[in-house]
């Protein structure tokens, strides 16, 4: 179950990762406006909200369909509630996105939404590995990029008083001084020292969060919870965490990246250049909806299906010139002067199908895309 909920954890991710993401949640939410009417306060159920741990949801439980019998690929609610909650599911008490949208299999009290940490240790395990594979992975991206180098990481971490991280520094040191004594020819001594500092940090982690692990009482971890009329035992609280210290090397390794890395003009400009390639991406399906994939239409209308009894059959096997005009009205009716509740409900599954194709697209595909849609060659 920890490998499933591994391997499941990240399949709703965007391109161009969390820039993708904040970009589809901006225009959904009407922040970024494309979307007829979504700013009117009339209509607040045309805004949506979109994260990919959500999105992910959405794949598993519906968008993947590989069978006759039910959407998606039936996977344990054990699985899909750990996938979800690998990351932060709310936000000052509440969820961040609406679990109707995204979750389409009936029991969503088995998600067990009122505990924002994974109920299963499976979960909690694929939470933690997931933070510190990040932090690995971003000292790895900052030291290749050049953006820290060994005197600023060492300076920047005793500025803020780490003894652990002086202690892997001087290990490694240490190492260096052997070998170099020893006649060691380094390649690349800087190189070698990233390489050996991101192992390192792994592994600081792991001991961290085990050591941590042992000093949790079994006899405290279950409570039980009742959901029609039967009990199930799940773990209460996050016994799988870093330590007090842990979260402080976490946090300090987090506020250096950040710093130097995210905060940078390049990774700047990299995200300007990637919102707007979603955003152009998404004006040019909402307002071109026949340009976008026969699957992502079918999936269009199989939604009209399943939510708007006898709204779709004039989709399904009427002729082009009527599913033209149709998607016409969809797309550009002011709602403001002319309510109409099915256009209105029509318009937030086009919505949600636009999304679901955007984010499912590679980096290179939805740069290509865009070059394609736009003439555009060399950006």
């Amino acid at each position: 179950m920890t490998e499933a909920i591994a391997l499941a954890h990240d399949i709703g991710h965007t391109p161009f990762g969390h820039v993708g993401e904040r970009t589809l949640d901006d225009i959904l939410s009407g922040k970024i406006d494309i979307i007829k009417n979504i700013k009117d306060s009339s209509f607040l159920t045309l805004q949506q909200h979109f994260k990919h741990n959500y999105q992910a949801l959405r794949v598993l439980s519906y968008l993947e369909n590989k069978y006759t019998a039910y959407d998606g690929i039936n996977l344990t609610y054990l699985t899909l509630e750990g996938a979800w909650k690998h990351t932060k599911i709310a936000k000052e008490g509440r969820l961040i996105c609406q679990l109707a949208d995204f979750f389409m299999y009936p029991q969503s009290d088995f998600l067990f939404p009122e505990f924002t940490h994974s109920i299963s240790l499976e979960g909690q395990v694929v939470a933690i590995a997931d933070e510190i594979a990040q932090r690995s992975h971003d000292i790895d991206d900052a030291f290749k990029s050049g953006k820290i180098n060994h005197k600023t990481f060492l300076k920047f971490s005793n500025a803020r008083y780490i003894p652990s991280i002086t202690k892997i520094d001087n290990a490694i040191q240490k190492q260096f001084s052997e070998d170099k004594d020893a006649g060691y020819l380094f390649i690349d001594e800087n190189d070698m020292y990233r390489a050996q500092l991101c192992s390192k940090i792994i592994d600081y982690f792991v001991k961290d969060v085990c050591g941590n692990f042992k000093n949790e009482n079994p006899d405290t971890f279950f409570t039980d919870v009742t959901i029609e009329n039967k009990v199930y035992k799940i773990i209460a609280k996050k016994v799988i965490d870093f330590s007090d210290e842990g979260k402080k090397v976490n946090n300090i390794l987090e506020t250096m990246v950040t710093k130097f890395v995210i905060g940078s003009s390049e990774v700047s400009r990299f995200d300007t250049t990637a919102k707007d390639i979603i955003t152009e991406l998404f004006r040019y399906y909402y307002h071109n909806p026949l340009t976008l994939e026969k699957n992502t239409l079918q999936k269009f209308f199989k939604a009209m299906e399943n939510h708007l009894e006898n709204h779709y059959f004039a989709y399904k096997y009427g002729n082009i010139q009527f599913l033209r005009n149709e998607l016409e009205k969809i797309v550009h009716t002011d709602l403001s002067e002319n309510f109409d509740e099915v256009i209105m409900k029509k318009r937030k599954l086009l919505c949600q199908c636009i999304a679901d194709h955007i984010s499912g697209m590679t980096d290179t595909f939805a740069l290509n895309e865009y070059r394609r849609i736009k003439g555009v060659y060399d950006i």
